[in-house]
């Protein structure tokens, strides 16, 4: 499978030139980029995707919904397939100033584009603070609002909201922007019809700078019922565009915004550009065969009046991103018309796809994943598979048409020109086609460069402590794959970057001491001094470290002096810290623990973390320390579980048959000492070598616990740091808790490689000294002397903060071997038959 190509174009091809290129009046820049997509959380992993040839279609995450869509006698739908984003619940409310209520009321939509609004804003070069006040523009392609459809069940609670035109004005009053600010709502074509009207609004000067988003989560069954109602989704799960079989498409999410400007003042202000939108239409398909059905002479006609507005011959586009839902009605006229418009042309020449056979169909953001990816393809040279279609309909004849449908991953041929359409249709009528001409992406610094300064002054910052350890390490992580120029990378790190409370400023000679010093995590890096020097006229040697500590006392160093103004450098997202934000309703799942369970898969049987019980214990307990916790059962159905409590005394229950789970005593906490400081001979192991070794081992997390971000591995201790996205709605997170138990396998394995798994059985003494919310966490785990066997582990956990506070501490956690599991060794090989999902037996304590 192909991977990247060469971000230069092809040979022979006429392309634009990130450096030399002329554009012509009228040019609209994509100057920035951000999306979440189905199994994709940025970008670049759909750039990935769709290199793989993935279908990342599934079925409906179990915590969405309350109840499956197709159980019972009456089911609201025929399916429940579809492509779905992850954590649509979580959001980060502390950045953009919400209090948790009102973010739980908020319409995801409208949560998601608020971030990724500010992530395509720094994409493109820009911060916050340099922004405010400007003529910026936003634009949202938005149609369901299905979030207000819930059914509160909190007595007295004010009811959820999906305003369309907030989702608009919420991002233009956050970050201050006077340009125009609308939501549009043409179906399936509101995105693409969004992207049309914002660079209108540019070319007019109503704005200097637009952003434009498209939005559609399925928040509310009721969605499915009304699409299965109008026999729009498919019955095989499949989106087949333009193959055999198509009999409709699979609902898809997503979120994807862009940052355009005039190109001529992207291109006098050193933007990188993604791409150029040459021109664009919109028209009505008018009175057709049905109110839903196309109209080809509309769609034609909407073409070729696109082709015209971008100055642009059909000769001279290689690739069309179809509208392409896999409908026997919809396709054949859609390639029809495709045909009549493109005619000129000749036969077999343009490459023809659609992303809905990846990620389904995104209703009102549709026509930005189209855009997303013809852009993606130009700037990596390369074309992708449109999946599904072989066979193809046979309804269709392509060799009589200009098309030959993209089916595999290939470089962009030579002759092929770097120009791009894309179509989106509405339901109802509304029709959109731009028309894109590409940028390759510029060659990367050679290895060797030399920086152009004796000193750098590395700045970084948020607005949580554990967002700035993130920050750092995906900077390390970054930088460990690629070499990149210095000058750029201290730019857009000084002066494209917002300054946030929590920072940190690196002080270093080239890339590679830049590297390792930020492999000093937050807890060892050395203290500046608390009074620094005035500002300095300039960066040099001597003054750096001045600079330096100018800034991480919260000052404001002149970055701009420092740092020329260059084209700046693709980095790594800005680190959102999500919580769990919904309402709690009759239709809801989010209550669920499905998730937490499936994710939690030991020696082949899926159930819930002791953590969880943790978690919830802790919170019945109000503060109080809990000791003598002891695990008597497998927890498989933790949503049938109930806590009761007698003097003191804490037992987790089956509600109905009173089986008892796990005990514990509750009681006044006592002081928890300081975790020892790890040995110098330690071995560094990152997140992917952690859960890799785990699996292998008998350990399947799945990815809400996969917290463990890099781990410290020495004589009888480790040191980690820790991070999940979730809460999921206590005050003490189960998946932070288990991610920091999780920390004994890695001591096990040292000592044992071929050891049995291993369960808790029973806890000492739990303290929570101050649960953790925006803190940086690090876990200490320690092997307690005289404490083990060969069928026992006995161990103490501390996590702390980025100051070495202590945070929570679990003593003399004992785990056991279960009985029934194989070996390590076993493991290493062949793939074994799954284990009957059925509870183990714990051997008996010695």
């Amino acid at each position: 499978m192909c991977r990247r190509w060469s971000a230069t174009a092809p040979a022979g091809q006429t392309a634009l030139n990130q450096g030399e290129f002329a554009p012509r009046p009228g040019d609209i820049a994509v100057v920035g980029i951000a999306a979440r997509l189905p199994q994709a959380s940025d970008v670049r992993q759909f750039w990935e995707n769709l290199l793989d040839g993935l279908d990342c279609t599934s079925t409906v995450p179990p915590e969405r919904f309350a109840t499956r869509l197709t159980d019972g006698a009456a089911p609201l739908s025929y399916t429940d397939r579809g492509a779905f984003v992850d954590d649509i619940d979580a959001f980060d409310h502390t950045f953009f100033g919400l209090t948790p209520h009102d973010a739980a009321r908020m319409d995801p939509q409208e949560r998601l584009v608020l971030e990724q609004t500010y992530l395509a804003m720094l994409d493109a070069g820009y911060s916050r603070a340099r922004l405010a006040g400007s003529d910026t523009g936003v634009f949202v392609g938005v149609m369901n609002g299905g979030y207000a459809w819930h059914t509160t069940t909190e007595p007295g609670a004010q009811p959820p909201t999906s305003a369309f035109w907030s989702m608009a004005n919420r991002a233009s009053y956050h970050f201050d922007w006077h340009g125009p600010s609308m939501a549009v709502d043409t179906a399936c074509s509101a995105s693409l019809t969004a992207l049309h009207l914002a660079c209108q609004s540019l070319r007019t000067g109503e704005c200097d700078r637009a952003v434009v988003s498209g939005v559609n989560l399925i928040t509310h069954p009721r969605q499915y019922q009304l699409l299965c109602g109008l026999e729009m989704l498919s019955r095989a799960g499949e989106c087949r565009p333009f193959g055999s079989g198509a009999d409709g498409f699979v609902d898809g999410e997503g979120v994807i915004s862009l940052m355009l400007r005039p190109a001529e003042d992207a291109l006098r202000d050193g933007d990188r550009v993604y791409a150029v939108i040459s021109g664009s239409a919109v028209n009505a398909g008018g009175r057709a065969n049905g109110y839903t059905a196309p109209n080809p002479e509309a769609q034609s006609a909407l073409v070729a009046k696109a082709l015209a507005a971008a100055r642009t011959s059909p000769e001279e586009v290689g690739y069309v991103e179809a509208h392409g839902t896999g409908t026997a009605l919809g396709d054949p006229i859609e390639l029809r018309s495709l045909a009549k418009a493109y005619a000129a042309a000749g036969t077999g020449r343009i490459r023809l796809g659609s992303v809905k056979s990846n990620i389904g169909h995104l209703e009102s953001a549709a026509g930005l994943s189209g855009v997303l990816k013809a852009v993606l393809q130009m700037r990596h040279g390369s074309l992708v598979p449109s999946l599904h279609a072989e066979p193809p309909n046979p309804h269709l004849d392509f060799d009589a048409t200009p098309f030959t449908l993209a089916a595999r991953t290939e470089r962009w041929p030579a002759d092929l020109p770097l120009v791009s359409a894309v179509s989106s249709y509405g339901a109802g009528g509304a029709n959109a086609h731009v028309v894109l001409r590409g940028v390759p992406e510029p060659p990367a610094p050679a290895a060797n460069a030399t920086p152009r300064r004796d000193r750098y002054v590395i700045p970084l910052s948020h607005h949580t402590a554990a967002g700035l350890q993130l920050a750092m390490d995906g900077l390390r992580e970054w930088l460990s794959g690629r070499r990149v120029d210095m000058d750029a990378l201290a730019y857009t790190l000084a002066c494209c970057r917002d300054s946030f409370a929590h920072r940190v400023a690196i002080v270093c000679r080239d890339q590679d001491e830049l590297v390792r010093a930020l492999e000093r995590d937050l807890p060892r890096r050395p203290r500046r001094r608390t009074a620094p020097a005035p500002a300095a006229a300039e960066l040099t040697s001597r003054t750096a470290e001045d600079i330096a500590a100018l800034y991480e006392s919260g000052g404001t160093p002149d970055w701009d002096r420092y740092y020329p103004r260059t084209t700046p450098v693709e980095l790594p997202a800005y680190p959102f810290l999500r919580h769990r934000h919904w309402v709690d309703s009759a239709e809801s799942g989010f209550r669920s623990l499905a998730t937490l369970v499936s994710a939690h898969r030991i020696d082949g049987v899926a159930m819930a973390p002791a953590a969880w019980t943790l978690a919830v214990l802790a919170d019945r307990a109000e503060g109080r320390a809990l000791g003598n916790v002891l695990w008597q059962k497998p927890i498989t159905d933790p949503g049938a579980l109930e806590v009761r409590e007698r003097g003191g005394e804490m037992s987790l229950v089956d509600r109905v048959t009173g089986d008892v789970y796990c005990t514990a005593e509750a009681g006044a906490p006592t002081p928890v000492g300081n975790p020892p400081d790890l040995p110098a001979a330690t071995r560094r192991q990152s997140r992917t070598e952690i859960y890799d070794a785990f699996r292998r081992l008998g350990y399947d997390y799945g990815e809400p616990l996969r917290g463990v971000r890099w781990a410290e591995v020495g004589p009888d201790t480790v040191r980690a740091f820790l991070h999940v996205d979730h809460d999921w709605g206590y005050g003490l997170s189960p998946a932070l808790l288990d991610c920091g138990m999780q920390l004994s396998i890695l001591l096990a394995a040292e000592r044992t490689p071929d050891a049995p798994v291993f369960v808790p059985c029973h806890l000492g003494r739990l303290t929570v000294v101050r649960a953790p919310r925006t803190e940086a966490v690090y876990c200490h785990c320690v092997t307690r002397p005289g404490g083990s066997s060969p069928r026992t582990r006995t161990y103490d956990f501390f996590f702390t903060d980025e100051n070495g506070d202590v945070l929570v501490a679990l003593e003399e956690a004992v785990s056991v071997a279960i009985d029934g599991s194989a070996p390590a060794a076993t493991r290493h090989g062949a793939q074994a038959p799954a284990p009957a999902a059925a509870p183990f037996t714990v051997l008996e304590l010695n």
